[in-house]
């Protein structure tokens, strides 16, 4: 079996004035067989492939959490509107107690204060 030729012989042979070899000159190219190569290739699309399925997750959490959002705006807004009512009432109801009124009675109060001056 015949070795395959280097660079260095098919340019002796061009160089030699051969017609024959030197149509036949062509660089030769390196192979990146070597393991070293393969795990960086390997590196690079193991990279990249966690990289896209990274962003395919995301957005289908983003679309999940956007989904469950719209399901529970109603009851998470109330929880929101009546955490804003109790802090604001919570001032009131505390000075009516000061003063001698019942807590039950001061929250009434405050509360039918709180929609007349909305309404």
């Amino acid at each position: 079996m015949a070795e395959p030729r280097t660079n260095q012989e098919d340019g002796k042979a061009a160089a030699a004035g051969s017609q024959a070899a030197a149509a036949f000159v062509r660089p030769v190219v390196e192979k990146s067989d070597s393991p070293a190569a393969c795990d960086a290739r390997t590196e690079t699309a193991r990279r990249r492939y966690y990289i896209a399925w990274t962003w395919v997750l995301a957005i289908a959490l983003a679309g999940v959490v956007i989904f469950l959002l719209n399901i529970l705006a109603i009851p998470v807004g109330i929880v929101i509107w009546t955490a804003v009512f109790v802090f604001i009432l919570h001032g009131i109801v505390d000075r009516l107690e000061r003063c001698g009124v019942n807590r039950i009675l001061g929250t009434t109060a405050s509360y039918i204060i709180m929609f007349a001056v909305i309404a």
